[in-house]
């Protein structure tokens, strides 16, 4: 995010900012054209609820303002005013870069909570495929075995009854010959003169 950036350039902007001359050498002046513009784009790169450092544009306007009607009001008041807008956006400025740290933090746990996510579900998706394979080849291999049997069973069948058959065949022969013998004897000579003798 560009908004590390603006936070590091008001930093620098702080700590290398030009001291006043003696007696107030512990205090410095900042110019306010790169801070606002820095502020600016730092307050449009910042989520909604880190956007209430605005207020420190309006105390500087505020104070730009007082230098334009009494300059040598701004001063004597410039040190302190001075010391507290830059502790007020030193503070500010930790704020920001710990909420927007915290921001980066979630959107890094959330990422990571997607790519866990994602993770899992292909995970799933192969084991749901593996079980799938793994169904389809037990039930081909059962369908296969169900089919090997009924066609074992059914050449058992088609055997029992061919030897069934068989057995039926050769009786129905037998008496088929029983009867041609009987039918022969009947028809033969002696047989005839015998029946005409009695």
């Amino acid at each position: 995010m560009k908004i590390y950036e603006y936070l590091e350039k008001l930093e620098h902007l702080a700590q290398n900012a030009q001291s006043l001359p003696w007696p107030m050498s512990d205090r410095v002046v900042l110019y306010r054209e790169p801070i606002l513009k820095l502020l600016g784009r730092a307050r449009e790169g910042l989520p909604q609820e880190v956007k209430d450092a605005h207020w420190i544009l309006q105390e500087r306007d505020r104070i730009a303002q007082e230098s334009t009607s009494e300059a040598t009001h701004v001063v004597r008041q410039a040190g302190s005013d001075a010391d507290r807008i830059v502790r007020d956006a030193e503070e500010k400025a930790r704020e920001i870069l710990r909420a927007a740290r915290e921001e980066s933090q979630r959107l890094v746990q959330e990422s990571e909570v997607m790519a866990r996510a994602r993770e899992e579900g292909r995970k799933l998706l192969e084991e749901t495929r593996d079980k799938c394979q793994r169904l389809r080849g037990e039930s081909q291999t059962q369908a296969r075995e169900v089919r090997e049997a009924s066609e074992r069973f059914a050449a058992g069948v088609l055997s029992g009854m061919e030897g069934e058959l068989s057995r039926i065949l050769a009786i129905i022969k037998k008496h088929q010959e029983t009867l041609k013998s009987q039918r022969e004897e009947a028809q033969s000579p002696r047989t005839m003169a015998s029946a005409e003798a009695s």
